[in-house]
């Protein structure tokens, strides 16, 4: 495994365990810009493996939101500076502390965008469904489509789904939609047709109805009330 010091500083490798793993998308912040963390366990009955991604980019902003990310990177240099000496103990458990740091930084950004690993997250056939929508809310889904993914027939599916989560699929995919949009229309400098179009809308006036419908305000409206620096 490599450990990136910046671009300051030289390459230096230490034996880190999971999880930080090798990736293909390193070479993406060899220049010091973040920091990647990948790896990807089996699926399982466990929910956990399934809801965290492959990788994990976080800015040198996301970094100094994290505090205890920042104090613990800032453990793993040092340590991993000092020369001539054993300290791949130290640095086994400074690495789970960030595995424990990160899958909490996972779950608030999941929960954020309306997953709830307590709902059907748990559920392994609804799990699929939960992660198809998020993974690709863009997509032409149906209730046929979404119960497809979760080996489910369509009554059995949209059943299930409404006792574990308390809405219909429809409707929470259009509530996984709709958290996107808002972060696009926050944070990116995408037209809002684009936006429409990245979010699953075969048209403006349709995201522009559903938009206004449950968020309250047209999307160029909220742009201009939430727009980030």
């Amino acid at each position: 495994h490599t450990l990136y010091l910046g671009e300051r500083a030289p390459l230096r490798r230490a034996p880190l365990k999971p999880p930080f793993a090798q990736t293909e998308i390193a070479d993406r912040v060899a220049d010091g810009s973040g920091v990647v963390f990948a790896g990807r366990a089996p699926a399982s009955t466990n929910p956990i493996p399934d809801i965290v991604p492959p990788a994990i980019l976080l800015s040198r902003e996301d970094l100094r939101r994290e505090s205890q990310l920042d104090l613990v990177f800032r453990l793993i240099r040092d340590n991993a500076l000092r020369p001539q000496e054993d300290r791949s103990q130290i640095m086994h458990r400074l690495a789970e502390i960030v595995g424990i740091t990160l899958l909490d930084h996972v779950l608030r950004r999941l929960k954020s965008s309306g997953v709830n690993t307590g709902d059907g997250v748990g559920d392994p056939a609804l799990r699929r469904a939960i992660l198809a929508v998020h993974d690709r809310p863009e997509a032409d889904w149906s209730v046929a489509s979404l119960a497809a993914e979760a080996a489910l027939s369509r009554s059995v599916f949209a059943e299930r789904f409404k006792a574990l989560l308390g809405q219909t699929p429809m409707n929470y995919l259009a509530s996984v939609r709709m958290a996107k949009a808002t972060g696009l229309l926050r944070a990116s400098d995408l037209s809002i047709p684009e936006i429409a179009f990245q979010c699953g809308y075969g048209s403006d006036a349709a995201f522009h109805n559903a938009f206004k419908r449950m968020i309250g305000a047209s999307p160029s409206e909220y742009r201009k009330a939430h727009r980030t620096p």
